[in-house]
């Protein structure tokens, strides 16, 4: 039901730090969810402790899937707290937006890639930016993700 960028590393131009800051690297990671409308009210903070078996992905349907009206395609963001608390907002926001575009831009060619850039949705397009304390949660958040086939 998901599609999961791969996390990449983006290491920020030297302008924007200072020299003790000079070594962080960062791991953004950006992965589109379909959700319908119903589940999309239904979704809280609980969702991410949620285990990744309870819905498994179904390839076969997904571009029938990609072609229903009442689907509301979800792409859900995921920055760093701890990046948040020592970079300058610019420098986050940015590498998000990379992380955003990453995602969308490798997975072009699936359907419900282009339905969710598809004119008549570009002014819809649906993103949740959530959190973590840290590089090692975003890194478990990979893995689980990964491990549920997403």
């Amino acid at each position: 039901m998901a599609t999961l960028l791969s996390p990449r590393r983006f290491i920020p131009s030297p302008r924007h730090l200072t020299p003790s800051r000079s070594k962080i690297r960062v791991r953004d990671l950006s992965f589109t969810f379909r959700v319908t409308t119903r589940s999309l009210t239904q979704l809280g903070s609980s969702s991410m402790s949620r285990s990744t078996t309870e819905s498994e992905p179904d390839p076969q349907n997904d571009e029938k899937k990609a072609e229903n009206s009442d689907e509301v395609l979800v792409q859900y963001v995921v920055l760093r707290r701890d990046l948040i608390d020592t970079w300058p907002m610019g420098s986050v926001v940015t590498q998000g937006c990379h992380a955003s575009v990453s995602s969308i831009w490798s997975h072009k060619e699936d359907p419900h890639t282009l339905q969710y850039c598809s004119p008549e949705n570009i002014d819809s397009m649906h993103k949740v930016t959530l959190e973590v304390k840290g590089e090692p949660q975003i890194l478990n958040l990979s893995e689980k993700l990964k491990a549920g086939g997403y």
